[in-house]
């Protein structure tokens, strides 16, 4: 049951909330609208043939590319002249982020191993067996018993 003091509370911690957080998000937009960043200015290009070998472009080639089609189309539009001031190149994480996720699969299943390892020598113990690190290291992966994990 809710008591007069928690209701009070709570009606004071809305307040309070409704209060600063939209002052907070309209501070923030007021700075951001008053400083010049290169975020304001950067914009992200994606299936660029960047690799090296056969088929790949520089920067420069970029840049030029860009520039030529469309910083002229921007310029027709807005009426601005539009300049690039620099093209700058990623790499590609795909190659990374799989053997990243190799890893962590690997881990899990290391670790899943270890708990059945672990789990099976208590239960041995508990029988009153003893399992040497030898026989434990006997256990294959294909061979544990996953269910509970």
């Amino acid at each position: 049951m809710l008591t007069i003091g928690t209701i009070a509370l709570l009606f004071i911690y809305f307040f309070a909330w409704t209060r600063f957080s939209s002052s907070i998000s309209t501070e923030d937009t007021r700075l951001n609208m008053e400083n010049l960043t290169p975020a304001d200015y950067t914009v992200m290009v994606t299936g660029v043939p960047v690799a090296k070998g056969e088929g790949s472009i520089t920067e420069e080639q970029f840049k030029n590319e860009f520039e030529t089609h469309v910083a002229a189309t921007l310029r027709t539009i807005t009426n601005v002249p539009v300049k690039i001031a620099k093209a700058v190149f990623t790499y590609d994480l795909t190659p990374y982020n799989e053997k990243f996720d190799r890893l962590r699969e690997a881990r899990r299943t290391k670790a899943a191993i270890d708990q059945y390892r672990d789990r099976h020598k208590r239960r041995e113990a508990a029988k009153g067996r003893t399992v040497t690190e030898e026989q434990m290291k006997k256990i294959k992966p294909e061979e544990c018993n996953w269910s509970g994990y």
